[in-house]
């Protein structure tokens, strides 16, 4: 089962409980907390794309059920723009590697919509049609970028000490999340337990104690200045979000408007040939194109018809067969043109 990012505790487990696998991912809140991850192994090169990929095993609470532990394969995705995605499954390494979990997941899309998807690829409506694309500065977002870097900059030297402060607490919590995720190493997790030795157990809750106890701690230096904090991050994320979005592309988009137009419209009439003329017949258009309209054929006008012979393709007779129905439903709806001429579909030979 591979499903979007978000599931809770309770979910996987009905998902494990079915005996069924799954791959999803975490949510920013769930990948937040660097305690959750642990048997971190050495990162590797994603083999479908810009990224490093981190084995490690998760481990994360049910909220429904207090102190339940749920814990199975992670693999931590570092993609080179400087995102941070967290997948999950229960797929055992020698089954899939972390390449194919990654690449598992995000093939989902394309795998649920491949319909949409081969409409959009075969009509061309992903491209841009234009007379010329040339690269502008976008002042606008310039300014902005700016004006942010100003504002931060001048938020974090008004909040310096408080911030040194701060960096002072995360580095003692870093090096305690550490030892905490040496000391899991050293556990199991049985129905939703913690089993291990008595003495790691008690250094577990020691380290606990005292990371909740530096988390206090940095709440109570924030809490004075709550207000400038909420500004500095937003202002950061903002910030991030702008970042590399200085210039934009121009184009004269009078002649793509036109074309959009008559894609879409090829792809209408697709999906009504093989509805309508192919009693519901479900093919990728690619293959509509190849073994249909790219055939050879001839057009003969009299003072009453149009006839329009195809040449029939002697390799795909299965393909030419279903066209003959196809020709034969158009044909049964006497479509005329605007001098009044009939429209005759058939074969080479057949007329």
């Amino acid at each position: 089962m591979i499903d979007s990012a978000g599931n809770g505790v309770s979910t996987l487990r009905s998902i494990v409980e079915s005996g069924r696998y799954f791959i999803t991912i975490l949510d920013e809140n769930q990948i937040k907390d660097v305690r959750k991850f642990k048997n971190i192994r050495k990162p590797e090169e994603y083999k479908y794309g810009n990224a490093k990929l981190t084995e490690c095993v998760v481990e994360i609470k049910d909220s429904k059920e207090k102190n339940y532990i749920f814990e199975c394969r992670g693999v931590i995705i570092d993609w080179k723009k400087g995102n941070k995605t967290v997948a999950v499954t229960t797929i055992p390494k020698k089954i899939i590697n972390e390449s194919l979990v990654v690449k598992s997941y995000f093939d989902r899309w394309p795998c649920q919509e491949l319909q949409f998807k081969s409409m959009k690829s075969g009509a061309s409506i992903y491209r841009i049609v234009g007379y010329g694309k040339k690269e502008i500065v976008d002042e606008k977002m310039q300014d902005k970028r700016k004006k942010l870097e100003k504002s931060i900059e001048a938020i974090r030297f008004e909040l310096k000490e408080v911030i040194d402060d701060l960096e002072k607490c995360k580095l003692k919590r870093d090096q305690l999340c550490d030892n905490e995720r040496k000391l899991k190493e050293q556990t199991t997790i049985k129905e939703g337990k913690r089993v291990g030795d008595a003495d790691i157990l008690l250094a577990l809750e020691e380290c606990n104690r005292k990371i909740k106890s530096i988390d206090r701690e940095i709440n109570n230096i924030k809490k004075p200045h709550k207000e400038e904090f909420e500004k500095l991050k937003k202002w950061e994320k903002e910030s991030s979000r702008i970042q590399g979005k200085e210039h934009v592309y121009v184009a004269d988009v009078e002649l793509d408007q036109l074309m959009t137009c008559f894609r879409m419209s090829f792809a209408n009439l697709y999906s009504f040939f093989l509805s309508q003329c192919l009693n519901n017949e479900k093919m990728e258009i690619q293959t509509l194109i190849q073994s249909f309209f790219m055939l050879s054929g001839t057009i003969t006008e009299t003072e009453t018809e149009r006839i329009i012979k195809l040449t029939r393709n002697e390799k795909e007779p299965e393909m030419m067969e279903k066209l003959s129905i196809g020709l034969n439903v158009l044909n049964s709806w006497n479509i005329n043109s605007v001098s009044k001429k009939k429209y005759i579909f058939c074969f080479n030979g057949n007329r």
